[in-house]
């Protein structure tokens, strides 16, 4: 089923241009201008792209209004999509740090929820090291901690790497079927949406 795997995986981190510029990896550009799947046009987007839009546009959301106002389809989505996508550009490492602690507690519920069982132990095993997430209030108070870790830990990521890909390809089918199904419960109109250029920040 998932023959073309190598292809929808690039597919799905080749991040659109608004993503690049939301997370400073671009110049910054209207919103309005990225194409998004319609009623009409849906059937021709194959499963990678439309993942992937679909949940960069949850992320966004989170970005302008916070993790806390999204439904439970924009957080399933943009929890795996930025989780694959983090993952498969800089480890374990790159996905913590980048994380907002809510954030980062979510994913064990949207893996579970898209059936991927090889990432849910993965990843419950690894963010178990930090015991209740809620305790952190914020980003900063988060990196802070991290960067108290010892290197022990920071290499151990690393040896991740191998059980990921093992585990990706039912992530990955997961999720495909999972926005393809969901789609349009990811909302599209919000302040953050309606033509304003987005700044070249991440914080």
């Amino acid at each position: 089923m998932l023959a073309n795997t190598a292809l929808k995986v690039s597919h799905l981190i080749r991040l659109p241009l608004f993503i690049r510029s939301l997370f400073g990896l671009a110049k910054p550009t209207p919103l309005r201008c990225e194409p998004y799947p319609t009623v009409e046009t849906v059937d021709g987007w194959d499963d990678a792209s439309l993942c992937s839009v679909v949940g960069f546009k949850a992320a966004s959301r989170a970005k302008y209004e916070g993790f806390k106002s999204l439904n439970k389809a924009e957080r399933i989505l943009s929890s795996i999509v930025l989780f694959q996508g983090d993952v498969n550009n800089g480890g374990f490492g790159m996905w913590l740090d980048g994380l907002r602690p809510d954030g980062l507690s979510s994913i064990v519920p949207a893996l579970e929820t898209v059936g991927a069982s090889e990432m849910v132990s993965l990843v419950r095993s690894t963010l178990a090291e930090f015991g209740d997430l809620e305790r952190f209030t914020s980003q900063d108070e988060w990196q802070l901690y991290l960067e108290t870790l010892p290197d022990t830990f920071h290499n151990g990521l690393e040896l991740l790497s191998s059980r990921y890909v093992e585990a990706e390809n039912e992530m990955l089918e997961g999720a495909y079927q999972y926005a393809r199904h969901h789609w349009q419960q990811v909302r599209t109109e919000s302040s953050w949406g309606s033509g304003v250029e987005l700044d070249n920040q991440s914080g």
